[in-house]
C-alpha cells in the first residue's frame, strides 16, 4: 500500500511539474524594435549619424567646430557638417578619432564603441568606425535620438 502511494504521489508530482501552469512560464515574444528612419539631408550639407549600442556612461562626441553632444548607450546623434574633411573625436576615459571626407547630400553612419582596457582596471578603449548603411540600419533599430 505504501509503495503504491509513493508511486502515485511521484506520478502526480511529475505531472504537476510538467504542466505549463507550474512549469516554466511561457514568455510572450517581444515585438521587434521600431525600424530606424533616416531624416532628409539639408541642402548643401552632409548628414552623419553617430550611434552607440552598449556601455555604461555617456561619452562626448566632438568635431573641429566644437561639441556635437553626449552619447549615452543605446542612442544616436545626428550631425550636419558642410562638405569637407570632417574629423570626429570620442572622449571618455580614452580618446578615439575618425577622419572622413563628406559629400553634400550623402548620409554617413559612424559607430562608437567603448570597451574595457587590457591591462589596468578602470581603463577603457574607444573607437569610431564608418559602418555600411545596411548594417547601421539593422543596428540602429530601436535606438533613441539624443540632443
Amino acid at each position: 500500500m505504501q509503495r503504491s502511494m509513493r508511486i502515485l504521489f511521484s506520478a502526480f508530482v511529475a505531472v504537476v511539474l510538467a504542466s505549463p501552469v507550474f512549469g516554466k512560464p511561457v514568455e510572450p515574444a517581444l515585438p521587434p524594435p521600431p525600424p530606424f528612419v533616416e531624416s532628409s539631408v539639408p541642402e548643401g550639407k552632409a548628414l552623419v549619424y553617430i550611434y552607440r549600442l552598449e556601455g555604461f556612461n555617456d561619452v562626448l562626441i566632438l568635431a573641429r567646430s566644437g561639441p556635437i553632444g553626449r552619447l549615452p548607450p543605446k542612442s544616436y546623434l545626428s550631425y550636419t557638417p558642410d562638405p569637407e574633411t570632417v574629423k570626429l573625436w570620442l572622449t571618455g576615459t580614452s580618446v578615439a578619432d575618425l577622419k572622413m571626407d563628406v559629400v553634400a547630400g550623402q548620409i554617413y553612419y559612424v559607430k562608437a564603441e567603448i570597451g574595457p582596457g587590457l591591462f589596468f582596471a578602470g581603463t577603457w578603449t574607444c573607437s569610431l568606425k564608418l559602418v555600411p548603411r545596411a548594417d547601421a540600419m539593422k543596428e540602429m533599430a530601436g535606438l533613441k535620438q539624443t540632443e
